[in-house]
Order: C-alpha cells, then structure tokens, then sequence
C-alpha cells in the first residue's frame, strides 16, 4: 500500500479501537457512518482484520450485523464457552422430553401393559391378591 492509504488504514483503525472505549455494542452501519466508511462491509473488513491482528477484542453476529466489544479475549471465550454449554443444556432438555414422552405413551399402551402383567412371576399376582383381600 502506498503511504496516504497505509494513513488512511491507519486513522480508521484508530477511530474503530476508540469505539471500542465508549461502547459496548454497536451495529456495523453505524461503526461505518462513525469512522466515515462507505459501507458496513467495509467496516465489517477493518474490524475482522483488527480482531485478527489482536488489536481489538470483538465478536461480529452476522445475522443481525451487531459489533460486540469485549475488554480481552477471555470475555469472548467464556461467552463463547457459555453459549455452547446453553445449547448443550437445552439439547440434552429437549432429548429428555422426548424420552419422557415415549416413556409415558408406553406405560398406557395396552400391549405393553399385557406383556408386563404376563412377564411377572405368579408370586408377584399372588401377593398383590393377599393384599386386595386383606384390605376387604
């Protein structure tokens, strides 16, 4: 790069690191009108260069174009390592009850019903009749 575009670079990345001091998120379109870029994209560009380069300490949500700043790169890992534990938790929720469901359809299908009752040893049939008759 020539010298004027090296300076250039330079005074968009130093105006994107002073945003990171005063905010904590910030959409790109809005970096981009700050640091007078043309576009989000090119924001997008000097930020994932910085991030990459170590300068700053961010993470970009695409889906809705919003700039997280973080103070280090453990922020960004512990967030990271929070959002997966999240999904693992609401993975393993959902897994649950799916289980618990099929468990409850069985209990009440007469076929698995019948073949439980079948499966007991008479004993079993014989002390449960002691009992009812007890009770009478």
């Amino acid at each position: 790069l020539g010298l004027v575009e090296q300076c250039h670079a330079r005074l968009f990345r130093q105006s994107i690191r002073r945003l990171t001091e005063a905010f904590v998120t910030l959409p790109l379109e809005n970096i981009a009108t700050r640091v007078h870029l043309e576009s989000a994209e090119e924001a997008e560009r000097h930020l994932v260069e910085m991030i990459a380069d170590g300068e700053i300490f961010a993470s970009i949500d695409h889906a809705t174009g919003i700039v997280s700043f973080r103070d280090s790169a453990e922020e960004i890992d512990s967030d990271l390592a929070v959002q997966t534990l999240q999904a693992r938790v609401e993975s393993a929720a959902a897994l649950y009850d799916k289980v618990k469901g099929w468990d409850d359809e069985l209990r009440v299908n007469p076929v698995y019903v019948q073949k439980v009752l079948a499966s007991e040893p008479s004993a079993s049939h014989a002390s449960s009749a002691a009992g009812f008759e007890e009770g009478n």
